[in-house]
């Protein structure tokens, strides 16, 4: 990445960072919101928003704020924003009531080439 390059991208952390995560009150950047940020070499920007599913509403209007506080920084031609949603993985196995483990010790060992 070239100076320029990297002088951009840090531009468009800190606008990035301006705008709050209505959740934490941090700024997106700072919140871990923002994911792929990617600055290219013809000034075209792109990054991720990821909100949690419960909250998913009150990032629609945000995205738009996002991607329009990237585009004004120098030298960007280009933005684009994507919002995803994502519940959050349970733990454990769910309904599996049982867990067997077998093994069948046919490993390299179990008949040594110097026998």
């Amino acid at each position: 990445m070239n100076n320029q390059l990297a002088l951009t991208q840090e531009q468009i952390e800190k606008r990035l960072d301006a705008i709050n995560d209505p959740l934490s009150g941090k700024g997106l950047f700072t919140s871990g919101r923002i994911s792929g940020l990617n600055v290219r070499e013809d000034g075209k920007v792109s990054f991720t928003i990821e909100a949690p599913a419960h909250a998913a509403a009150q990032y629609v209007a945000l995205r738009e704020k996002a991607e329009a506080a990237a585009k004004s920084a120098p030298g960007v031609a280009g933005v684009t924003a994507v919002l995803t949603a994502h519940e959050a993985a349970k733990a454990g196995i769910g309904a599996v009531k049982h867990v067997i483990a077998v093994a069948s010790a046919k490993g390299a060992w179990a008949s040594p080439p110097w026998r």
